[in-house]
């Protein structure tokens, strides 16, 4: 509202004189040639934002995402386990998921299993995705591949090996369904509010996310008497 009276008085001025007052206004060609095509864009940019967001349905959910990977040196965690009933490890898993890390069931996805009894050594696999929210903004995101192999034992009943690999993000999505929240104005007020505040936020997240892998990582091993005693 208030860029129009501005403009109106460069563009309109009258001449300036020592010896008589002006008589009538005249059209200052420098500033009509700057402020017309910044006035024809002002007008585009609120159609397009605002009239055209408000009538037109929006049936897309658009984002913008920024991840990282809350391990940065080397993203992943390996676990690696020979003994006795390593299938156990994937009920331990949803177990420490949901108690440890008080990740709710329906956010645990399982994804690929398969379990091949054609052979004298039984085949297994598995996937798990997990989604653990911190934020209305930021969530982490772990993925959890299982792969083992399991024989008949005498002495345990089965025993055999299983390999585990944890790898973990965290993602953060600023939403850009609405005209606002496409607008110019929102994207620069969102990327002083990531600068200023946000970003050590999310370096917390990755820190949080980072033990949570390895409590996952730990209470597993411990649950397979691997972890290394303490004292003497």
């Amino acid at each position: 509202m208030t860029l129009m009276p501005n403009i109106f008085v460069f563009l309109v001025q009258p001449p300036i004189s020592s010896k008589r007052k002006p008589t009538k206004a005249v059209i200052n060609p420098i500033m009509l040639a700057i402020y017309t095509p910044m006035s024809i864009y002002l007008l585009f940019r609120f159609i397009k934002e605002f009239y055209i967001g408000i009538i037109m349905p929006i049936f897309a959910r658009t984002k913008l995402v920024m991840e990282e990977f809350c391990i940065t040196l080397r993203p992943r965690l390996d676990f690696t386990y020979t003994g006795p009933n390593p299938q156990k490890a994937y009920q331990k898993l949803m177990d420490i998921l949901i108690t440890n890390i008080a990740v709710p069931r329906e956010n645990i996805q399982e994804k690929d299993f398969r379990w091949d009894r054609g052979g004298e050594e039984e085949k297994f696999s598995s996937g798990l995705e997990v989604l653990k929210d911190y934020d209305k903004f930021s969530y982490m995101q772990m993925t959890i591949s299982i792969k083992g192999t399991i024989k008949p034992s005498k002495e345990f009943g089965k025993e055999g090996s299983v390999s585990v690999t944890i790898e973990g993000l965290v993602r953060t999505e600023y939403p850009q369904d609405t005209p606002w929240e496409r607008s110019f104005i929102y994207e620069v007020v969102r990327m002083l509010y990531h600068s200023l505040f946000y970003k050590e936020q999310r370096k917390r997240y990755t820190e949080i996310c980072r033990d949570q892998m390895l409590t996952v990582q730990n209470e597993l091993k411990s649950f397979f008497n691997l972890l290394p005693k303490m004292g003497g």
